[in-house]
């Protein structure tokens, strides 16, 4: 037989130019996967902040065009007892401040207040 037969396995007969340049793919393939998760991480972080931002802009909107309104010229009406509740009628005036109109699908008011006897005081009305 001719050329390098060694019956002893035990010795590696690698070129050292092979395994060095495998060592360094490894490591060159480690850096780069730690490089991918920071990535990963940052875009992750980023949508967070994104979807954030998103829901406070939604929430100012929502505050923003929504019809902001006050009651005006509350006047009673009548008071009368039923049973043990005191029932109150009233009328009033819904003025409107909001930068858009209130719909009155969305907005029902109650026009008399119910509440347990003696809640006004006796004397009251």
């Amino acid at each position: 037989m001719t050329g390098n037969f060694y019956p002893d396995r035990r010795k590696d007969n690698t070129p050292k130019w092979k395994k060095t340049t495998e060592i360094r793919g490894v490591w060159i393939a480690g850096g780069l996967l730690l490089v991918n998760i920071g990535v990963v991480i940052a875009t992750w972080l980023s949508a967070n902040a994104a979807r954030s931002a998103a829901e406070t802009t939604a929430k100012q909107l929502e505050s923003s065009e929504r019809p902001w309104v006050t009651i005006k010229d509350v006047t009673v009406v009548g008071h009368a007892r039923y049973g043990k509740r005191d029932v109150i009628d009233f009328k009033y005036r819904l003025e409107n401040y909001g930068s858009s109109r209130l719909d009155s699908k969305f907005f029902t008011p109650a026009q008399h207040l119910v509440a347990p006897l003696g809640f006004f005081g006796e004397e009251s009305l």
